[in-house]
């Protein structure tokens, strides 16, 4: 979805805006996304530092709280490295005026 740019859009007010400035603008809030998930991803990071160390279980089945945090960290890892990669693209989209990443 990220890399196709498949995201829910509005776009009354800028569908009227010229191609460079469009590009500008999604620039800009795929720059916004990817610091939205690294800071998502570091929160993650510090959750599961703070139950690794605490040895916390779920209440019933008594897995460790820390294994879900992992499960989400890793993908977090995989969503900070596609949003970056994107934002970079985007960029370069904005400055260049080329298209890189597909188009829907």
């Amino acid at each position: 979805c990220q890399i196709y740019n498949n995201h829910a859009t509005v776009d009354v007010f800028t569908s009227a805006l010229p191609p460079k400035m469009l590009r500008i603008l999604r620039a800009f809030w795929e720059v916004v996304l990817s610091v939205t998930i690294i800071f998502i991803t570091w929160r993650l990071y510090e959750g599961l530092l703070r139950y690794l160390g605490n040895g916390e279980t779920t209440l019933f089945l008594q897995m460790p709280v820390w294994w879900s945090y992992a499960a989400s960290f890793t993908a977090a890892i995989v969503a900070c490295i596609i949003a970056v990669y994107c934002a970079v693209m985007r960029v370069t989209e904005a400055a260049t005026g080329r298209i890189f990443l597909p188009e829907h």
